[in-house]
């Protein structure tokens, strides 16, 4: 997750420097991009512990299950990990 979260700051970084041709993200991107966060936040609060194992276990199956449904909706997203 780390790995793709570095990714996706980079991309951020390249877009806005000068020069760079910009592209919309499709909702299908914006919404996996929201996915992204939400785990990486439920990490980070379990890290924190303020949620226990179990919480996080729990909220990680309902983020799979979107997933799930959001490439079954736009296969042109499916198997990506971030926009």
């Amino acid at each position: 997750m780390a790995g793709s979260l570095a990714e996706e700051m980079r991309k951020h970084a390249e877009a806005l420097r000068p020069g760079a041709v910009r592209t919309r993200p499709t909702e299908g991107e914006l919404r996996r991009a929201r996915m992204l966060a939400k785990r990486a936040t439920l990490v980070r609060l379990r890290d924190e512990r303020r949620i226990d194992d179990a919480v996080l276990r729990r909220r990680q199956e309902t983020l799979d299950a979107e997933e799930v449904r959001l490439d079954l909706r736009d296969p042109a997203t499916r198997g990506k990990t971030a926009p």
